[in-house]
């Protein structure tokens, strides 16, 4: 599993830093990111990339999210390289115009992505945008008054060599007057049957359902969709099973993304190679300042993780076996086992304090890195003040259970059951939060589909 590591000095601050990056070696590994919001990664692409962004939400039934997302998606891809065309709240003479515009910028060996956040619709088997102005009276209408998706694929050419990617987060509901509700034949965004080579297809919903518009600032796909992005060297096939995992993760599983690829390449939105300058502004993560260098870490290289993971598995189930796995992980140097010996303790009281400064600047990088189980232990240290000084510290600035919540969450929404399961505890018997029966019985049911998938 891959990560950014951060070297140097983890204090306290409210203030941002950016700081250069050298790539030094890549390992073929997997990174993952604790949040979009916490590490933008701004790099020169030299291969030419285009990208298409529509979003639309001033219908006659007014869609909180698409324009908004529209506008993350576009400034995300432009720091990934991108030349972006951005329309928002477009009728279809200006849909059509932009990806006019889109297939003359196109070189044949360029990278083309379009995405389109709003209303779609599937009419006998071929699936329609629905532009802003569109009056749409009888499904007859549909055919010439919404932007047919075969348009958007003949936009991006049957004769390329190069790449096309077309992100589909629509089908937000029905999208036709009250008058005219979906008849025999029509549908929410299906299945496109007909690809160009070299192309995929990424639908936010499984064929015919309803995607969520989301009651955030992004729809749930997008959120995911955003989140990912800047993950350095991560294939396009796991960039969206991430995607897929993390939507279905929210959503109860309701909405299941999905792509159909008729690609053979490899890409990755964030490439990196061996000696790549990358500019990394880094905000603060949990009270945490981060200040120092970055570079790649493989995290299945620290001490001791296979000990960890065999902790891990027996922990709900054989706590003894667990304990003397944590031991002779934290003896090989696990910071994620050394804090286990203090959360379950495993060692003398009057050595907790020693143990806990060693162990706390490293379980903060891992915890920034995105590690789950880091995150829950530094959660722990937060709520319980195992340092006292540094609560002394910070308490002017920072609650500290509000930060130690705000890593169990983190951690648990990384599908971590053991802080699922924690978190069920602590909403069911009111123990730092306020008793919440529903959520309580969410996170038990989480942390049992987890435990059974691993």
């Amino acid at each position: 599993m891959k990560a950014i590591k951060i070297l140097g000095l983890l204090g306290f601050s409210l203030l941002a830093s950016s700081h250069l990056l050298v790539v030094e070696e890549i390992k073929d590994v997997i990174y993952s990111p604790v949040n979009h919001n916490n590490a933008s990664l701004i790099l020169d692409i030299k291969q030419r990339r285009y990208a298409l962004v529509i979003g639309n939400s001033r219908y006659s039934k007014y869609l909180k999210n698409p324009v908004i997302d529209a506008k993350g998606v576009a400034a995300e891809l432009e720091k990934l390289g991108f030349e972006v065309i951005l329309k928002t709240n477009a009728n279809q003479e200006e849909m059509e115009d932009a990806l006019n515009l889109f297939h003359r910028k196109l070189t044949p060996k360029s990278i083309a992505l379009f995405y389109y956040a709003g209303h779609g619709v599937q009419i006998g088997g071929v699936n329609y945008l629905v532009p802003l102005e569109a009056n749409i009276k009888k499904q007859a209408d549909v055919k010439y008054k919404a932007v047919d998706v075969g348009l958007v694929l003949d936009s991006m050419g049957d004769d390329r060599e190069g790449f096309n990617i077309v992100i589909l987060d629509a089908c937000r509901d029905n999208p036709l007057t009250r008058s005219f509700s979906r008849g025999a034949g029509m549908h929410a965004i299906g299945e496109i049957s007909h690809k160009p080579d070299g192309t995929l297809i990424a639908y936010a919903t499984a064929s015919g359902e309803v995607a969520k518009d989301g009651s955030g600032r992004h729809s749930p796909y997008t959120k995911s969709f955003l989140k990912h992005l800047p993950t350095p060297d991560l294939s396009i096939e796991e960039f969206f099973k991430r995607v897929s995992r993390d939507v279905k993760l929210v959503t109860d599983k309701e909405q299941k993304p999905w792509i159909s690829s008729s690609y053979s390449g490899s890409f990755a939105f964030m490439p990196i190679e061996k000696g790549q300058k990358i500019t990394v502004p880094l905000k603060m993560i949990g009270g945490i300042k981060i200040d120092g260098a970055i570079e790649l870490l493989d995290i299945d290289n620290i001490p001791g993780m296979a000990a960890f993971r065999t902790a891990e598995k027996h922990i709900l189930t054989n706590k003894k076996v667990a304990f003397d796995w944590y031991k002779i992980s934290a003896k090989k140097g696990n910071p994620m086992a050394q804090a286990a010996t203090i959360y379950y303790n495993l060692i003398d009281k009057s050595d907790v304090r020693l143990v806990a400064i060693k162990v706390l600047p490293k379980l903060k990088e891992l915890a920034i890195m995105g590690v789950a189980e880091a995150q829950y232990f530094l959660a722990y240290f937060y709520r319980e003040g195992i340092l006292p000084m540094e609560r002394k510290i910070i308490s002017h600035k920072i609650d500290n259970d509000k930060i130690a919540m705000d890593w169990y969450e983190k951690s648990a929404n990384q599908g971590y059951s053991v802080a699922q399961y924690r978190l069920s505890l602590m909403y069911k018997y009111g123990n730092g939060v306020s008793k919440d029966e529903v959520l309580a019985e969410k996170w038990l049911k989480k942390s049992k589909e987890n435990r059974e998938n691993q």
